[in-house]
């Protein structure tokens, strides 16, 4: 059989269904007509074929866009979150440092304050954070 030529396989069984489902009058033979339909079937199968790759194509395509529209929305909410919270840190240092400063300044003026004689002038320690 010459299908192996075409690059078919099939077998005696799958011949003999193939020609039956072409051969319309029953009669054992294709004739022109029934060729012609058989023909035009396979042109519309295959027609409709290349319309739906090319319609999921499109979907394919569509569907990458959008992934790739929300990996960039993602990654801006994460780089604004990562902001935030840089921010966030950075104010509870500058809170934290000023808690230190005021705690150092407050001992400074107990210190000055224990240590001042009776009529001496007294010097006054602020802290340099607290008017920040």
């Amino acid at each position: 059989m010459r299908t192996k030529e075409l690059g078919l396989t099939a077998d005696q069984v799958e011949v003999k269904e193939l020609f039956g489902r072409l051969d319309d009058d029953g009669s054992g033979e294709l004739d022109l007509e029934e060729l012609k339909v058989s023909l035009k079937t396979l042109q519309d199968a295959a027609a409709n074929d290349a319309l739906s790759r090319k319609v999921q194509a499109k979907e394919v395509a569509d569907m990458s866009k959008a992934v790739k529209t929300a990996q960039r929305a993602a990654l801006a909410a994460k780089v604004e979150l990562e902001q935030q919270q840089a921010g966030a840190a950075q104010e509870r240092l500058t809170f934290e440092e000023k808690a230190r400063a005021d705690a150092a300044a407050e001992k400074l003026r107990r210190k000055a304050a224990a240590s001042a004689k009776p009529g001496q002038s007294r010097t006054v320690v602020t802290s340099s954070l607290a008017t920040a």
